[in-house]
């Protein structure tokens, strides 16, 4: 099969298989019939292709797996058509001889239709190319008058024109010396790939039944147009149904909408809430402590005047003392002093460790010893 363009293609005259049919047929029964009468079994694996002249079919199968995904793809024969239709050749009686390196075919148009085809066994190119010049011409001759018949059918369908394709071995300069007739090369008509454009010329000038890929044309059944005119008026009052409903879904849509970005507020709020609520409490917590160390503060200086009348300096110590316990949020349970050694009791362990860390390298109090199980620690303070 020849690929050319716009997805046209022809299948060559070996892979096709012809015959004539006389009668009126529709398409199946043409198929069904002949697929019968030529035994081509199973027949779903054959495509068929035809055209119809007056009462006579033409008709070409193919192999299924001859075709590919194509739009239009046409038996060879049927391609010549085009030469009178396209005003190629002014001659509505012509023959074309077409030599192919395998087959060679004759086909016999009148008044631009198809009204025949010959087959030309052992007259291929390869098959001609095999014999010396004598053997040539013997060949020729046979072929012409013999039991070719070349001549008689080219008498019996009035010819008016032979077109020769691909005449390699020049058969046309060999009947120019036995017979009358105008000749003419395709390849001087259509100059390269002749066949290639004729095929997609071919395209304005035959119909469906020509196509191997096949259009379908669905014919529906009174059922079937039933059903389709039932699902149609469903689908119609579907469609009624969505435009009379279709402002309130749009409303409930907007509203809905609405609804979600206020929920996206709330949350918002809430969030924020939560936020302020957590500040307040660490709020709530910090101005406790300050005051429990206000208190202790207060309790500490309550219990320095009982056991101890200060001087200047013993007061900018425990001033001094005082102020960084403060800074650490370290609340103590009793505090005394005793010459220049300060002596802190605490509640818990956290405060115990936190002092600890406090004057561990403090330059104006030294820590001297310390009681992990009493919870106390002894610190020796400078007295410059």
């Amino acid at each position: 099969m020849k690929k050319i363009k716009n997805q046209i293609t022809f299948i060559p005259f070996n892979q096709l298989i012809y015959t004539q049919k006389q009668g009126e047929f529709d398409n199946d029964l043409l198929f069904i019939n002949t697929t019968k009468e030529l035994n081509l079994t199973p027949a779903f694996k054959y495509q068929m292709s035809f055209i119809k002249q007056n009462n006579t079919y033409h008709i070409f199968f193919t192999l299924v797996e001859n075709l590919k995904s194509f739009k239009f793809c046409y038996p060879e024969p049927l391609l010549f058509k085009v030469l009178f239709d396209e005003k190629l050749i002014k001659e509505s009686n012509f023959a074309l001889i077409n030599f192919n390196e395998n087959f060679t075919f004759l086909t016999f148009y009148q008044n631009g239709n198809l009204c025949a085809i010959k087959n030309l066994p052992q007259f291929s190119l390869e098959d001609i190319s095999l014999k010396n010049q004598n053997e040539k011409e013997k060949l020729f001759y046979e072929i012409l008058f013999e039991q070719g018949r070349v001549l008689e059918l080219l008498k019996y369908y009035k010819t008016q024109i032979f077109i020769f394709y691909n005449d390699k071995f020049k058969f046309s300069q060999f009947l120019v010396k036995h017979i009358d007739i105008s000749f003419l090369n395709l390849e001087n008509i259509l100059k390269e790939n002749s066949l290639e454009k004729l095929s997609v010329l071919a395209q304005k000038h035959l119909n469906n039944d020509a196509n191997f890929i096949k259009i379908t044309k669905t014919n529906f059944t009174p059922y079937l147009k039933i059903i389709i005119f039932f699902l149609l008026c469903y689908c119609f009052s579907l469609a009624i149904l969505f435009l009379k409903n279709y402002s309130s879904y749009k409303e409930n849509k907007i509203t809905k909408e609405y609804n979600q970005n206020l929920n996206y507020e709330f949350q918002s709020i809430i969030k924020k809430n939560n936020n302020t609520s957590q500040e307040n409490q660490e709020l709530v917590s910090m101005i406790n402590n300050q005051k429990l160390l206000l208190k202790q503060n207060e309790n500490i200086l309550l219990e320095l005047n009982k056991n101890f009348i200060p001087n200047q300096d013993q007061t900018h110590i425990l001033f001094e003392f005082i102020s960084l316990l403060n800074q650490k949020n370290i609340q103590i349970s009793t505090l005394n002093l005793s010459n220049y050694t300060i002596i802190v009791s605490f509640h818990n362990k956290d405060n115990f460790k936190k002092t600890l860390e406090l004057f561990d390298n403090n330059s104006l109090f030294k820590i001297i010893d310390k009681n992990e199980i009493a919870l106390k620690i002894f610190l020796d303070y400078k007295n410059d």
